[in-house]
């Protein structure tokens, strides 16, 4: 397998991973690109030594009603706001 998966120096597994951590760390801070950003790289590091972690169960950690309906739902309206 490939080391230069998208031009990004890993594999196609930690390009993957990478992309699960930015997704749910933008969901858990919307509002700062470069905070979400630190967060997930962070996340990257944890799940990538500990194969138990994954991206989900640390967004879920962070931030408890990630999922909750009401949630979703605001975070849709700043999103459409944001223009992503």
């Amino acid at each position: 397998m490939s080391n230069n998966y998208a031009g990004q120096q890993m594999s196609e597994g930690e390009w993957l991973l990478n992309n699960a951590c930015n997704k749910y760390a933008l969901m858990c801070i919307p509002h700062d690109y470069k905070a979400a950003y630190d967060l997930s790289e962070l996340w990257f590091d944890i799940c990538r030594e500990d194969k138990t972690k994954s991206p989900r169960q640390l967004a879920v950690k962070k931030c408890p009603n990630l999922f909750d309906p009401e949630y979703q739902r605001r975070l849709q309206r700043f999103q459409t706001r944001r223009g992503t």
